[in-house]
């Protein structure tokens, strides 16, 4: 079942961008460029969207690592256009994946977390990760190509979102970062499905990196505000506590 999605991977990412030489200044990095290209029929996405991976290694069963992502979705002459926000989670939010992470287990927001992301996300910190450009393809159900079509884990999607990373060189950092969401069933809050990923490494020479899993993608805007009873609730719940 594996094999199709490594091989998917494996083109995606084995066409990096030219290395600069050893003996070449390096100069100041600019912000990363951001593209969106859409094909086929994709549901309306515009908002703010937290977005929660869970990887296991191949053959594997246990989640090895939660990964957060943050997506901002706007749409400019009615297309989507999807960009990757580099951002930091509240310490809480960070604590708590840390310890999933340490523990092998699964991990999921609570509503107070969402909440805690939608009413920051504009103070959240930004986190530079020496990005060059980022590609992003958003591919409906009816423009899948035989290679999604052929993929076990891909194939049964509604969507896919392909979060194509480029990084400059340097700072034992990667070449490259394919990112791979195939969207399988809407939830009242967003959406969850197959989650795939390919990281190249710089040197010694060119090795992809995979892993899969399951996603969950939260949009802020759907997370229901509390009412007047629950704020009031909040307001007392640490009354009567020792300690």
């Amino acid at each position: 079942m594996r094999c199709a999605l490594t091989g998917l991977l494996v083109t995606l990412v084995l066409f990096p961008p030219l290395a600069r030489g050893a003996d070449e200044p390096v100069p100041a990095e600019p912000p990363p460029t951001y593209t969106t290209e859409v094909s086929g029929t994709v549901p309306e996405l515009v908002g703010h969207w937290f977005v929660v991976s869970q990887l296991v290694l191949p053959k594997g069963v246990e989640p090895v690592a939660i990964v957060p992502s943050f997506w901002e979705v706007t749409a400019p002459e009615g297309k989507p256009a999807l960009t990757p926000r580099f951002l930091r989670p509240p310490a809480a939010i960070a604590d708590a994946i840390t310890a999933a992470n340490n523990e092998h287990r699964s991990w999921e927001p609570s509503r107070r977390d969402l909440e805690a992301l939608r009413d920051g996300w504009n103070a959240l910190p930004s986190e530079d990760r020496g990005i060059a450009s980022v590609e992003v393809t958003i591919t409906g159900k009816d423009a899948f190509n035989d290679a999604i079509k052929s993929d076990e884990q891909m194939k049964d999607a509604q969507f896919l979102v392909q979060v194509t990373a480029n990084f400059n060189p340097g700072g034992q950092r990667p070449m490259r970062e394919v990112l791979l969401y195939g969207a399988k069933e809407q939830q009242p809050d967003g959406w969850r499905g197959a989650y795939a990923s390919a990281t190249i490494a710089a040197a010694p020479f060119p090795i992809p990196i995979s892993f899969a899993g399951t996603f969950r993608m939260y949009r802020l805007e759907s997370v229901p505000r509390r009412s007047f009873v629950e704020r009031m609730f909040d307001l007392f719940s640490g009354c009567g506590r020792k300690g």
